[in-house]
């Protein structure tokens, strides 16, 4: 089950979990696509809660272990500001998340709303002894609207948590990113 916490009894070979969380539309779709043909898995599953509608689905990947790595579970959270209760649950148990940013200027709003309530879930992780690592992804660097790199940095990253800028729907950055996020998944 992807939306449950992470499996014991192995040592290393744990399955490892990590959440992208963003606004709708904002490319985590589209990451998590690009990442299982990088990592040699299955398309993406769609997971449908019961009596939910379209945009509250969220994607899993579940990719086998391999040399250096281990198994892991990648996932979405629904980015429709009014499921934040379905992103808190996805959110537990995360071994590191990844913030999907989308760059367009007029969606900074959605993505300050949902970092904060992001904030809140990791601040509660940290006081339980979970320290989580998070990661910024700005995605839709290609977009004619998209604010400057010192911008979004500025506005989203005062704490200065890694950042890569993407354009998740042509593969730009998404290597790095996945490296750097196996790098805190080890």
């Amino acid at each position: 089950e992807p939306g449950s916490t992470r499996e014991t009894g192995g040592g290393a070979s744990d399955v490892r979990r990590a959440v992208l969380c963003g606004p709708g539309r904002a490319g985590k779709t589209a990451t998590l696509e690009f990442w299982a043909g990088l990592l040699g898995g299955p398309a993406p599953a769609v997971a449908l809660p019961s009596a939910a509608s379209a945009g509250d689905a969220f994607e899993y990947l579940t990719v086998p272990a391999a040399a250096g790595r281990p198994p892991l579970h990648l996932l979405t959270t629904p980015g429709r500001l009014a499921c934040g209760e379905e992103r808190r649950l996805l959110l537990r148990g995360a071994d590191a998340v990844v913030f999907t940013a989308d760059s367009r200027l007029w969606r900074q709003d959605a993505n300050l709303i949902l970092l904060d309530e992001l904030g809140a879930e990791l601040a509660d992780a940290d006081r339980a002894g979970g320290r989580v690592p998070l990661l910024l992804q700005y995605n839709r660097r290609d977009d004619p609207d998209a604010l400057p790199l010192a911008d979004l940095e500025a506005l989203l990253n005062p704490v200065g948590w890694p950042s890569v800028p993407t354009v998740a729907s042509g593969g730009e950055g998404l290597t790095d990113l996945l490296e750097l996020l196996l790098a805190r998944l080890r």
